[in-house]
């Protein structure tokens, strides 16, 4: 599927490319074609929490794939342009700078 959508991205050259932890291949794709890209996670901030992180882990580990959940994650929202997370500063306003501490460089 990774030749497909990047054979797709290249024809129809979109401004934005928004994308979750799934297709965890395409901010690299969307890089390599100078398209910006967007990370869109449905988790909170504060579930970045060490702790809380090791206990997703045995949910996160078993799927058909062979990729686990956890490393979709972490490539997803390091191969993009855009951290987005389902939060707002009014309820977790030290875990987001704590994201944005992370992944400012």
């Amino acid at each position: 599927m990774q030749e497909s959508m990047a054979h797709f991205l290249e024809a129809s050259d979109p401004d934005w490319l928004l994308y979750d932890f799934a297709p965890y291949w395409l901010g690299p794709i969307a890089a390599k074609l100078n398209i910006s890209s967007a990370f869109f996670s449905i988790m909170i901030a504060a579930s970045f929490r060490l702790y809380e992180v090791l206990r997703m882990m045995d949910s996160f580990m078993g799927n058909d794939s062979g990729v686990s959940d956890l490393h979709r994650l972490a490539v997803s929202a390091k191969g993009c342009d855009v951290l987005a997370v389902r939060s707002c500063s009014e309820f977790e306003l030290e875990w987001l700078q704590v994201l944005e501490e992370i992944h400012e460089s």
